[in-house]
């Protein structure tokens, strides 16, 4: 009876073992690769201009960004609805600039429609989308008479009359994948950003196409020498427009399971 008993026992102990004492293995069909940190480089003298390091939430959405150039830091915190849209964001650049920016919606098509700035200075920005050329069409504030396309991916095609009158066209390699192929963002972070942030973060990786090339109020940048990892992500890649200001990106990426 005895015998019975450690026997029985020792099968408890196996399956106990087997359930709580290994590792348990990650499943392959959600881990995947998001960029975390960008090095951007003068390409001839290999200087640092600057390091973007990025943050994410439990669900995977792009939750901080952190520009540092020399001594200067630019900061970005980006809140979600439950349902993966922005709610807020707020901005500081470790001194006195200080927003907070609040972003609603168009209750027929879940659009963004409206951005309200609140800081220093306030500002709104009220957006309409156009259904048949996928352009928010802005109205209103800093950034009135602002157009912002964005294309069957939910990533910008072009922004006209931006800031200082600005226009900006990119092009894609769409059969290639770009930063955030593993994490589309939402469109609402793609619009709001591209729209908002005003350091140079506009073209660099919100995609999740190639970029190839962009034109900058006629200036054009081409992107180029992408280097990509055994999993197929960019680890780098370079910027020239011929005015003695290439760029070089060096990204590293951390594995999430989701």
């Amino acid at each position: 009876m005895k015998t019975k008993k450690n026997i029985s026992l020792a099968i408890v102990s196996i399956i106990c073992l087997a359930l709580f004492g290994c590792p348990k293995k990650k499943n392959p069909e959600f881990l995947l690769h998001f960029p975390v940190s960008i090095l951007v480089q003068n390409t001839s003298t290999a200087a640092t201009i600057s390091t973007i390091h990025l943050g994410y939430n439990n669900s995977g959405s792009l939750m901080s960004i952190n520009q540092v150039s020399g001594v200067d830091s630019k900061n970005w915190t980006l809140n979600y609805h439950p349902y993966g849209r922005l709610k807020n964001a707020s901005y500081d650049n470790g001194g006195s600039i200080n927003c907070q920016y609040y972003l609603s919606y168009d209750t027929s098509n879940n659009r963004l429609n409206k951005v309200t700035k609140q800081g220093k200075t306030t500002d709104m920005l009220n957006l309409n989308y156009l259904t048949g050329s996928s352009t928010y069409v802005g109205s209103s504030g800093t950034l009135d008479g602002v157009r912002i396309k964005v294309n069957a991916s939910g990533q910008l095609d072009n922004i006209q009359n931006w800031l200082l009158g600005a226009n900006i066209n990119l092009t894609y390699l769409s059969n290639e994948k770009g930063l955030f192929a593993n994490k589309v963002l939402d469109e609402s972070v793609v619009v709001f950003m591209n729209l908002f942030s005003e350091s140079g973060l506009t073209d660099y990786f919100y995609h999740s196409q190639q970029i190839s090339n962009v034109i900058y109020s006629g200036d054009t940048h081409t992107y180029q020498n992408y280097v990509r990892d055994d999993k197929g992500n960019i680890t780098s890649f370079d910027r020239t427009n011929g005015a003695g200001n290439d760029r070089s990106y060096t990204i590293t990426y951390k594995e999430i399971q989701l």
